[in-house]
């Protein structure tokens, strides 16, 4: 089924849960590897919601995060905005991720 999920509906599924404190691992890994395989379809709101929802859960996905992090070294400016810097460097933050 998440095969057929826009990364909008991926992004809102995944930050439904985290508002939810609905802790479902598997199916969060699995929201987690859609994302990485579709990376250069997702927004800069889905590449900051995505990884929010899972670090607010409490699962990590390294891969992810590197792809993200990247991604945002390279739009500097997109991620520089107002709501997704805060959100991203929290996540990193809250993930330890270097």
């Amino acid at each position: 089924m998440l095969h057929e999920f826009s990364p909008q509906e991926l992004s809102n599924s995944a930050w439904s849960f985290a508002r939810l404190e609905f802790q479902h691992a598997p199916l969060l890994h699995s929201i987690a590897q859609k994302a990485l395989k579709m990376i250069t379809e997702l927004s800069v709101q889905d590449m900051t919601n995505i990884p929010w929802a899972l670090a607010s859960l409490l699962v990590l996905d390294d891969p992810l995060l590197t792809a993200i992090s990247e991604a945002a070294l390279s739009n500097i400016t997109g991620f520089g905005q107002a709501l997704s810097a805060p959100m991203l460097l929290w996540t990193l933050w809250k993930t330890s991720f270097s």
